[in-house]
């Protein structure tokens, strides 16, 4: 609960026009030396499997530990019956784009301005992200599991 409360500030997230409580997820977690070096939040709908949520730590990052989780989650997915994987990010977050991608995962939908109605909202919600981009949009990502 402190990496999730840490990183996002709060222990649910908005993804899907929804919101999901990242601790109610199958959650799995990477561990250095036992310290917590990632968490990956995942939960199967229907034929779909979907990535609630994955978090590194920067001091973590770049080590391969967020690969590591986006394949342990993908795997579980799979072996609980998804056909394909679905998430969503945001437009700032650069990192995640570039491993989605790299992964074979593909842009299903942009939904322009989704997060930002959602902050204003949100007191206390930060409007900037990574590199000091403003969060605005929802990308969500597919991956299908049937021919990856």
């Amino acid at each position: 609960r402190r990496l999730v409360i840490a990183y996002f500030g709060h222990d649910e997230i908005f993804a899907f026009g929804r919101t999901l409580q990242i601790l109610d997820q199958t959650n799995l977690v990477a561990d250095a030396g036992g310290a917590l070096a990632g968490l990956a939040a995942c939960r199967r709908e229907d034929t779909d499997g979907i990535l609630v949520a994955l978090t590194v730590p920067p001091i973590y990052q770049g080590l391969g530990v967020g690969s590591a989780l986006l394949s342990a989650a993908i795997q579980h997915l799979g072996q609980e019956g998804a056909s394909r994987v679905r998430l969503a990010t945001t437009n700032d977050n650069l990192p995640a784009l570039q491993l989605y991608q790299r992964r074979g995962f593909v842009v299903e939908e942009v939904r322009p301005g989704e997060i930002a109605r959602l902050l204003e909202e949100r007191p206390g919600s930060v409007p900037r992200g990574f590199a000091g981009i403003p969060i605005r949009d929802e990308i969500r990502m597919v991956l299908d599991l049937t021919t990856a």
